[in-house]
C-alpha cells in the first residue's frame, strides 16, 4: 500500500484503494530498472510516479509537486547506452568508458532545459518549472499538460480543415520562430509531442538532447517515421532549423489530410506526396505551396527559415512574418475602423435591362441594320445561327466531358519539387478491392502506401491465441470486397495470447527474475524470504502457488520465495 493519498499512476486521489479506480494502477507495482521506483522523493519535493515515456536520453515520469499539490512531468537524464541504476540505489552508475560522453550529453540536457525555461512565456511551449541535480544526474520538471495528443485528435476528427488548423498552428509556429531565434531546435516534432490543451490551444513538449534524435550517435535514436527529415537518419546529414521546418510541415499535412506522410528515407525514391483531389480542393493553394517547400526531401531545397514558412502559410505571400501580437493588433485596428466608418449610401444609377436596351435599339431610326438589303439580312441571320449552335455545342461538351472520364474523379494534387501540379499523374480509381490485412503488423500496415486508399482505424485491442502481439486480428470489411477510396476499415489489434507461460526463474536474482517475467508479460509479485543452504542470498528459491511452465493470465503477479542465504 502506498504511503501517499494519491495514485502513483495518475496522481489522482486514491481513496485508500490498492488499485486506482481511475487508471487501474496498483500500488504494489514493482520497480522496473533502471527507472526510479514509484514513490521515490526527489529534491525533498517531488514524488515520482510511473514511467510515461522512455527515450534515448532517459525516462519521463508523472509526478506530484508536494509543495503545490499539483501534477508535474519530470524528465530524468539516464541514457541506457551509457549508464544504469542498481536495485536498492537511486544513484546513476556510469561506465568508465562512457564518462566523457555522459558529461557532455548531461550538459546538453541542462542547456536544453535552461533554453526552454526562457521560452516558458510562449503559450505553445510546455513550460519548465524547475531544474535540479541529484543521484549523479539531472532532472527537468515540466508543467503537466492536461489535454489530448494531436495524433488522437486527428484520428477522432479524421482530418482538420484549414479553417480549424490555421488558428491553432499559428501560435505554435510563432513559438518555434522564437525558439529558433535562441538557437533552440527541437529535432523531434511529431503529433506525439503536440497536445491539444483543455483551453483549445496546441502545446509542444518533448524537447531533448539533439544526439538522441540522430542516428549513429552514442545515444539510442528516437526517430519519428513520417516526420523526421532525411538528414537526421545519418550522422553526416547537415542538421539545423530546416529540420524542424520539415517536421512541422509534415505534422500540418497530417492534420489536414488525416494520413501520416511516408518516411523521408522512402521519399528519396518517390518524393511526391499526393493529396486526394477532394481534400486538396479544401486546402488553399498557398498552403499546399508552402507545405511543398517545407517538405522537400533534401535540406538544400527546403524552406530555410520558420519565418518564411509562417509568412507563406498565414499570409499567402513572402512578406515577413508578424508576431501574434502584431497580427492581433492589426485585426483589432481593422475591426475598429470598420465599426467607426460612417455609412454613406449613394443611390446607384439605374442600369437599363437588356430588354430596355433592345427596345431603344428598335426605336433608333439610325440603327445600322435598318439599312441592310434582304441578302445582307439572310447572311447576318445565318452567321448568327452558326455562332449560337457553336456555343450550344461547347456547353454540351463541357457538361458531358466528366461522363467520358473513366474514373469520374479529379486527379490528385501532387506535392513535387516545390511545385503544385494537378497533372494527370495517376487518377484515383472509383473502387478498390479490400485486402486480407489479418496477420499483418499494425504498425507497418497503417503507414504502408499500399493501403493508403483505405481509412484504416484502430478501434481496439484484444487477446488472441492465433495472432502475435501487434498483428491485425480483425477487420470490419471482409477481404475481396470492393469499396470506394477512403472507406473506413475498423481494425482490431492483437495483444497476443492472454495466457503466459511462467519462465524458469528459480536460482535467478530478483532483478533477473523481474526481467524474465516482464518479457513474458507477467509481473513479479510478493517476495517471501526464507533461509536456504542451496540457493544463494537474493536468489529465487521457488514460485508460490504455481510452477515453472504453468500458464497464467497476462499481467498476473507471480509470487516468489527469496533466499536469505544459509541460516548458519
Amino acid at each position: 500500500m502506498s504511503k501517499y493519498d494519491f495514485c502513483l499512476g495518475c496522481m489522482n486521489k486514491l481513496g485508500g484503494e490498492k488499485e486506482c479506480p481511475k487508471c487501474g494502477y496498483r500500488a504494489d507495482t514493482p520497480q522496473k530498472l533502471p527507472a526510479l521506483a514509484p514513490g521515490t522523493l526527489l529534491a525533498e519535493r517531488y514524488v515520482v510516479g510511473r514511467v510515461v515515456a522512455e527515450s534515448g536520453e532517459g525516462f519521463t515520469y508523472i509526478a506530484m509537486d508536494m509543495d503545490t499539490r499539483s501534477k508535474v512531468t519530470i524528465r530524468e537524464f539516464l541514457p541506457r547506452s551509457l549508464c544504469t541504476r542498481k536495485r536498492g540505489s537511486d544513484a546513476v552508475v556510469v561506465s568508465d568508458s562512457a564518462r566523457a560522453a555522459y558529461r557532455n550529453f548531461l550538459e546538453d540536457f541542462n542547456d536544453i532545459g535552461q533554453a526552454v525555461c526562457r521560452l516558458s512565456s510562449r503559450s505553445a511551449i510546455v513550460p519548465v518549472l524547475d531544474i535540479f541535480r541529484c543521484n549523479s544526474t539531472e532532472y527537468i520538471v515540466y508543467k503537466h499538460v492536461q489535454g489530448t495528443r494531436l495524433t488522437e485528435l486527428v484520428r477522432r476528427a479524421k482530418r482538420l480543415s484549414w479553417k480549424e488548423a490555421e488558428p491553432i498552428f499559428m501560435p505554435l509556429i510563432s513559438s518555434l520562430i522564437s525558439a529558433h531565434s535562441m538557437g533552440l531546435v527541437h529535432f523531434g516534432i511529431s503529433p506525439e509531442n503536440i497536445y491539444m490543451t483543455t483551453d483549445g490551444t496546441l502545446a509542444l513538449g518533448g524537447y531533448g538532447v539533439p544526439a538522441a534524435r540522430m542516428a549513429e550517435t552514442e545515444l539510442d535514436a528516437e526517430l519519428y517515421d513520417g516526420y523526421t527529415p532525411l538528414e537526421q537518419y545519418s550522422l553526416d546529414g547537415e542538421k539545423g532549423k530546416w529540420s524542424d521546418i520539415y517536421a512541422i510541415s509534415a505534422v500540418l499535412l497530417f492534420a489536414l489530410t488525416g494520413k501520416q506522410p511516408p518516411d523521408a528515407v522512402s521519399r528519396t525514391h518517390e518524393p511526391k506526396l499526393p493529396i486526394p483531389a477532394q481534400i486538396a480542393e479544401t486546402i488553399p493553394s498557398h498552403v499546399i505551396t508552402a507545405l511543398a517547400g517545407g517538405l522537400q526531401v533534401y535540406a538544400e531545397n527546403r524552406t530555410q527559415s520558420m519565418e518564411e514558412l509562417y509568412a507563406q502559410l498565414f499570409s499567402g505571400s513572402g512578406r515577413p512574418a508578424h508576431s501574434e501580437r502584431a497580427h492581433a493588433e492589426e485585426r483589432e485596428r481593422r475591426e475598429y475602423a470598420e465599426a467607426r466608418r460612417e455609412p454613406r449610401p449613394r443611390p446607384a444609377p439605374r442600369q437599363k435591362s437588356a430588354i430596355d436596351r433592345v427596345k431603344d435599339a428598335i426605336n433608333d431610326d439610325s440603327a445600322w441594320y435598318k439599312n441592310l438589303s434582304q441578302f445582307q439580312y439572310w447572311l447576318l441571320t445565318t452567321c448568327l445561327g452558326i455562332i449560337v449552335l457553336g456555343i450550344i455545342a461547347v456547353i454540351v461538351f463541357i457538361n458531358v466531358r466528366p461522363l467520358l472520364n473513366k474514373d469520374g474523379q479529379k486527379p490528385p494534387t501532387i506535392i513535387d519539387s516545390g511545385l503544385v501540379s494537378s497533372a494527370e499523374v495517376a487518377l484515383e480509381a472509383d473502387m478498390y478491392v479490400v485486402p486480407d490485412l489479418r496477420g499483418l503488423p499494425w504498425n507497418e500496415a497503417k503507414n504502408s502506401p499500399d493501403y493508403m486508399m483505405f481509412d484504416l482505424i484502430e478501434v481496439g485491442e484484444s487477446y488472441s491465441d492465433d495472432y502475435d502481439v501487434g498483428e491485425i486480428m480483425k477487420q470490419s470489411i471482409a477481404p475481396n470486397e470492393e469499396v470506394q477510396m477512403g472507406t473506413p476499415i475498423a481494425i482490431t489489434v492483437s495483444l497476443g495470447s492472454e495466457m503466459c507461460v511462467i519462465p524458469n526463474i528459480v536460482g535467478k536474482t530478483i532483478a533477473e527474475a523481474d526481467e524474465a517475467l516482464t518479457a513474458e508479460g507477467l509481473v513479479l509479485g510478493n517476495q517471501t524470504e526464507q533461509y536456504s543452504d542451496s540457493v544463494p542470498q537474493g536468489c529465487i528459491i521457488s514460485i508460490t502457488g504455481a510452477s515453472v511452465g504453468s500458464r497464467m493470465k497476462r499481467g498476473s503477479m507471480v509470487d516468489v520465495v527469496v533466499s536469505l542465504g544459509s541460516e548458519a
